[in-house]
This record gives C-alpha cells, sequence and structure tokens, in this order.
C-alpha cells in the first residue's frame, strides 16, 4: 500500500528516483547512479528465540509480487524503510550497502523492489537485474 505522506526526496538518489518517475531523466541515468549508490537493506533478526545461535545467513525482507515474482526489498535510506517495516516482526535492523553489491549477491530469478509501500520507488524483474549482474560482470576493476 502506498504511503501517504508527500515524498521529499533526501538524498541524490531520491532525487534522481523522483525525476526519473516525472520524466526529467532517463532511465540509463538514474540505474546508472542507482548501481554505485548506498541502500538500505531490511534483514530478519532472530531475537526471539532464547541461547539460540545468531544465523550466518543474511535474510533480506522479500515478498511476492503479484505475478508470483520473488522480490527484495530495499530502500533509498533506512528513514524510508521505517514505516513498511513497522508492522513486520523481525525487520527491525538492516545495513547499508551499494546497489551493485545487493544484486550480486541475489540468485537468479529474484527482481528487486525499491521503496516499496512509497509513491517514489521502482520494481525491476529478474531479468533487469539479471543483465545488470551482467553488466556488472563485463565492466573491469578499476586500478
Amino acid at each position: 500500500m502506498p504511503m501517504t505522506t508527500p515524498f521529499n526526496p533526501t538524498t541524490d538518489l531520491e532525487r534522481t528516483l523522483a525525476a526519473a518517475q516525472e520524466g526529467t531523466v532517463g532511465e540509463k541515468a538514474f540505474m546508472s547512479e542507482l548501481m554505485t549508490a548506498q541502500v538500505f537493506v531490511p534483514v530478519y533478526e532472530d531475537t526471539q528465540v532464547e541461547n539460540s545461535p545468531p544465523s550466518d545467513k543474511v535474510m533480506p525482507l522479500t515478498f511476492e509480487a503479484k505475478d508470483g515474482t520473488k522480490m527484495v526489498a530495499i530502500f533509498t535510506t533506512p528513514d524510508r524503510a521505517k514505516p513498511v517495516l513497522a508492522d513486520i516482526e523481525g525487520y527491525e535492523g538492516g545495513f547499508l550497502t551499494e546497489f551493485n553489491w545487493v544484486i550480486g549477491k541475489l540468485e537468479s530469478g529474484v527482481g528487486v523492489s525499491l521503496n516499496p509501500g512509497h509513491d517514489v520507488g521502482v520494481d525491476m524483474a529478474p531479468e533487469m537485474i539479471d543483465t545488470l549482474r551482467g553488466q556488472q560482470q563485463e565492466t573491469p576493476a578499476a586500478d
């Protein structure tokens, strides 16, 4: 369900995302900025079971899209995540990392939803993530 509060961009990524949705910035420019931008990844924290060792596996917030596609939720900032995560038990925390790291860790067939629940956001199908991952692997590392 989209948020009803106005979206006031607070980062360069949010400004570019809003401009892309308004049509004043192209998709290529937005994707170029997104690839190196920091994003917030909510992860499950199993603090409910006493005396259990912490899991060494990161479990990001995932959901199923209307078409059945598995999607990983990420946000432009931790503050964008707070209202969405408020009612989702176990997802009180997360971490900041570069978007290109996120897509490098995703398994094939998984999409990404940037700012789910907000009016300003974007869903990226698994095929798009696979394409971005392929482009990332083709780009030589800077020395």
